[in-house]
């Protein structure tokens, strides 16, 4: 299945469809592998989370952020739903 901004990127760039398709391959998983590679799993302090880089502006669509609040609700959801087994 051909992915149409990838098709139209091509197109107007005049390159390859694979070439830009691992561009934008390698792109998404850049930005996968930084945001599953923080120590968000393990227990830190907001002053070690303060510290982490935890955003990644892309361009055209906006900042993919996390911040303490969110971390801080997911742990004790988990820790909840933990001590209920």
């Amino acid at each position: 299945m051909r992915n149409k901004i990838v098709e139209k990127a091509a197109l107007q760039l005049n390159l390859p469809y694979q070439t830009v398709w691992e561009v934008y391959s390698s792109y998404w998983k850049f930005v996968r592998q930084h945001l599953m590679s923080l120590p968000l799993k393990e227990d830190i302090t907001e002053e070690e989370f303060n510290k982490l880089s935890t955003s990644v502006n892309v361009p055209s669509l906006g900042k993919i952020y996390t911040d303490w609040e969110f971390i801080k609700a997911k742990k004790k959801r988990e820790n909840e739903r933990h001590k209920n087994k």
